[in-house]
Formats: C-alpha cells, structure tokens, sequence
C-alpha cells in the first residue's frame, strides 16, 4: 500500500486542489435535485455576469438552485446565500421564458459535467442547459432541441467543434476520452513518465484533479510517480468502482474542514486522500457552497491586498524619487554661504578681472586662495548679482528644507505602516480600514462607494487572564483611534520599537499588570508589526500618558518618552477575541 510523506495516508499536495467540480461531484448534485422535480419556477436571479440561480418552490418551501459558468468556479448546486448582482441579457431571456413554468426532469450527462433541467411551459417543453468546463463553460436554453439563447455565443470564428447561436440545433460537446467505467488499464500506463495523477486525469472524462488523486491513493499507487502495468490495472479497477457508485447514484457528501475549522474541501464520498483533515457529513449542494464561499472570499482578499500593495508600492516609489531630488537642493543649499562669498570677492576685485575671463583666482576672506567660475559673457558686476541671486534661491532653500524633508519623511513612515497593516490584513474590513486610510492621504482616489464590509468593533482585540485586554490598531487612523481615544491615560501603550507596526493597548488593569501580561501584550504588538517573521523583536512600553501626536503628522505618527523596552518573540495568545 502507498503511504505518503504527508499526514495520514496522503502525499502533500501542492499542486493540485483538494477538491474540484467534476462529473461525479455534478452528478451527486443532481441526485439530491430530484426532489425539486415538480417545482414551480418562481423566479429566475440574476448572479453576476457567469451565471443565474432558479427559485424553486415545492413543498411549501423556495430552493435556489445556482448554475455558474465562472472560468475558476463553475458549478451547479443549491444555495442558503446568494449576493445580489445586476441582471444579464441571458437571465432577462430565461425569465421571460420559463417563469411560472414547471419543473419536469433535473439530469446529467453520464460521466460529462453537462446539467439540464427541464421545464413544461404553455409553449412547451424547454431545456436549461448547464456545461461545466473551465472557461468554456455555458448556459444554454433549448426548446425542441434548438439553441433558444445562450450566455456566451459562440460562431463558427470562434470555434471550429460545434456553433452556439439561436436557431441552431444543439450539439453535446464532443466526448473524446473514456469514462470512469470504460477507461482501460492500456490507457493509463502508456501515458510516460508524468505523474500517475495526471495521467487519470488526461485519459477519464469528467474526473477533476482532485478525485485522480484519490483514485491513485486508493490503488496504493503514488500519485506523483509514474504508472506501471500493474499499478494502472489498480487504478483501472479503482476507476470502475467509483463510476459503478455514480450510475447507482451511491453518494455520501462530505465537508472536509481544516484545523481552523474552515472549510476546506468537498467530496461526493469520503475520500482516504483527505483524511488529515476534519470530515462532516454534508448535503452535496451545501459542502460545495461552503468552500467555493471561503475560497472566493480568500480570493478577493488577495486581489485587494495586492492592489492596495500595488498602490502603496507605487507610491513609495514617487516619494523616493522626490526624497533623491530634495537631498540634491540640500546639497546644494549647504553651498549658500559659499555662493554669497563669490559674489563679494566679484565685487572687490572687479578691476583684476579681464574681459571674457571664465575663472577669477584671488584669495579669499580667510587668506587661502579661491577659484571662482565666471561666465565669459557677463560683466563682473553680472557675474557677481548671479552669484548674490543663486545664494538668496539657495537660503530660502535651506530654511524651507527641514520642513519638507520632515513632511516627506512622515510620508514615507506613513506608507510604510501602510504596506505591513496590508500585509498582515486578516479579512476584507482590515484591508478597508487601510484603504481609507489611503484615501484620505490622496494616495488612493475612491474608485467606488466605501461601503464597509461589515461593522466591527474598533481594532483587533485579545483577551488575557485576569480581565486583561490588548487592543491593536488595524490602520493608522485607528492607530490614533486607540491611542487617543479609547485609552487612558494610565494604560499601556506598546509599539514595536523602529519599525513599522500597530499601536497596542493593554488595558482593563488596576495599577501596574504584571509582567507576563506586559509580555503577552509585547508579543502580540511584535506579531503586528513589520518584525513579525523575527524571532527577537524589541517593544516599547509606555503609559498612554506620556504619547503624543506628532504636530503636522499623519494619524497614528507620535513622539512618547518615559518608555522601557523589552524584547520577546512575536505571538498571539492560544484563543484571541473575534472583530
């Protein structure tokens, strides 16, 4: 028996996914619609520019059944929750046509991710196609057999397999492999020296990356090896169990759920690959729906994380360049006493210099000799008035440059701040909170009405024994928030010390809190700032008192004084607070 270096009987897999949308996950779906035959179409929704969901009522009870053609997420299944989305030309066809009808059949193509339900409506029978593959996914309406709408047309420029335009005869796509009960061992172990999983999943209709895995872990072959003779016939026979459990529609869903209690994969049937993982017994429709939700959800996280960061990124770059530039006029403004010197010793040996000279060499006020450029086409009083000009350009300078280089400094720690509290964003509201932050600096324009993702309290939260509470920042307008407004004067504020990182408030004491708790609150402020992957980080620890905003600065930018440091590993306690 294969036994895999990761926990349990598996393999870790990093390539794949623990669980993908195929024939046999599409078929389990649908044998738990069959209840829904005889429904009435209530209403036909809209969901987003991939799809549409059905609103179905039987027995006293509406289900929405979702069909999604998204190129990542593509599925069918019924749903609790769905998003509200603008309607598409496709769902505004479906409802005219089949609202109010009758639900009359919910079937699958054996071994094909192709969906079709059925309905009986005064003008007859009409088919609600659902095709299920990747980025070729579609919804097709038929009536008699011909194309009624679809939601992606596709002419015959488009694709030289099949046409999907209205009036046209509707065509399956084509089946070009073998399915789960036909596939031979041959098929399987001619397939060189690639992975034994990709080989099942290259050579089987309508078996997603996830169930080839499996298949493999189940005839003890490695997944990441290579097939032989008699580990494909293992795989083959394997096959056909599996494909014998789908034509009797033998299913037993299961939510796979992580250490964290996420969840983190489904499955038609437990699955031996999955076993490092929590199993709850699940409907299909609902195992589906709770991992493709957390996935999406993780998805649009990383995409506004690295949006934010892009922003942030971009902007750092600009400040850097002016920070080059303004340290070029210091330079030169440091030369101001220098150019007022020049233009005097023009002035007092006017009579020595020749006409069109280009330098004057005399000694200067302290004895030592100087050499002063001169333009050959000025006189020597314009020389020296050009001299007396650049040196008022370069004073004025001088008194305006700390002012400007503290301003961009504070900039530059702004964005700074900015970039760790979007790399350590936990949801969607953390990163709003950045982005408002982002905003109100100008440094992002507010591409779309700011509405929050959910109410929270103010910042993170974590509770010590003993009644204790640390809080921290999430931005750097809640930075200030925290510091200023929600906490005492007697409380413990800690900051990671020279470098970016969240204010932390340790509050809920009375008097000093001992230092384990000071400890625990250090370590959690470590852990937020841009030190967290350090296994030393110093922390300053102050009372709230002796904070105070930096006149001029940015939200969140203070001075304190009165601090003492520590230096602890960063961490959170074993069971924070929610938001």
């Amino acid at each position: 028996m294969y036994r895999g270096t990761g926990m349990g009987t598996t393999a870790p897999r990093t390539a794949i996914p623990l669980s993908s949308f195929d024939s046999v996950v599409l078929a389990a779906v649908a044998s738990e619609c069959q209840n829904l035959v005889g429904a009435r179409l209530q209403q036909v929704l809209p969901a987003g520019p991939t799809g549409l969901a059905l609103a179905l009522r039987t027995g006293g009870r509406t289900h929405r059944l979702l069909l999604s053609t998204h190129p990542r997420f593509g599925r069918v299944h019924l749903v609790e929750a769905l998003e509200p989305a603008a309607p598409v030309p496709f769902a505004q066809l479906v409802r005219g046509r089949l609202e109010g009808a009758r639900l009359t059949a919910v079937a699958t193509v054996e071994f094909e991710r192709i969906f079709t339900c059925t309905f009986e409506t005064l003008e007859g029978p009409y088919d609600l196609i659902a095709e299920i593959m990747g980025r070729h996914s579609n919804l097709i309406l038929c009536a008699g057999g011909v194309i009624v709408g679809a939601l992606k047309q596709i002419g015959p420029d488009r694709s030289r397999v099949r046409e999907v335009l209205p009036h046209r005869p509707y065509t399956r796509p084509p089946q070009l492999r073998s399915t789960l009960v036909t596939v031979a061992a041959a098929e399987l172990s001619g397939a060189g020296d690639q992975p034994a999983w990709r080989a099942v999943f290259q050579a089987v209709s309508g078996v997603g990356p996830a169930l080839a895995w499996e298949v493999c872990v189940r005839a003890g072959a490695d997944p990441d090896g290579p097939l032989d003779e008699d580990a494909a016939v293992e795989v083959a026979s394997s096959l056909h169990a599996i494909g014998s459990a789908v034509v009797a529609a033998r299913f037993d869903p299961v939510l796979y759920r992580g250490s964290d209690g996420a969840p983190a994969a489904y499955a038609p049937f437990p699955m031996v690959s999955l076993e490092h993982l929590q199993p709850e017994r699940s409907s299909m429709s609902a195992a589906v729906e709770a991992v493709v939700q957390g996935t999406t959800e993780r998805v649009r996280l990383d995409e506004t994380r690295q949006g934010l960061a892009a922003t942030v990124r971009q902007a750092l770059d600009r400040l850097h360049r002016t920070l080059a530039a303004v340290a070029e006029d210091a330079q030169e403004a440091a030369g101001a006493d220098r150019l007022r010197e020049h233009g005097e010793l023009i002035l007092a040996y006017l009579s020595q210099i020749a006409p069109r000279a280009a330098v004057l060499e005399v000694p200067g006020f302290d004895g030592r000799p100087v050499s002063i450029p001169l333009d050959p086409s000025r006189s020597g009083v314009e020389n020296a008035q050009a001299c007396f000009k650049r040196y008022a350009k370069a004073a004025a300078a001088r008194r305006r440059l700390p002012e400007r280089q503290a301003a961009l400094e504070a900039e530059r720690t702004f964005l700074e701040v900015s970039a760790t509290a979007i790399a350590q964003a936990e949801d969607a509201d953390d990163l709003w909170e950045v982005e408002q932050d982002l905003i109100s600096a100008g440094v992002r324009k507010r591409a779309r009405p700011a509405g929050r993702p959910r109410s929270v309290a103010s910042g993170r939260s974590f509770d010590l024994p003993g009644g204790l509470r640390v809080q921290v920042g999430r931005s750097a307008r809640e930075n200030d928030h925290l510091t200023f407004e929600v906490a005492g004067p007697d409380d413990l504020w800690l900051h990671a010390r020279g470098m970016p990182g969240a204010h932390v408030i340790l509050t809920g004491a009375r008097g000093q809190p001992g230092e384990e708790s000071v400890a625990a609150a250090a370590r959690i402020a470590a852990y937020y700032s841009d030190g967290r992957g350090s296994t030393r980080v110093p922390v300053d620890v102050t009372r709230r008192r002796f904070v105070r905003r930096i006149r001029g600065g940015r939200p969140g930018q203070v001075h304190y004084s009165g601090e003492r440091t520590i230096t602890v590993t960063p961490g959170l306690p074993p069971r924070p607070s929610t938001h």
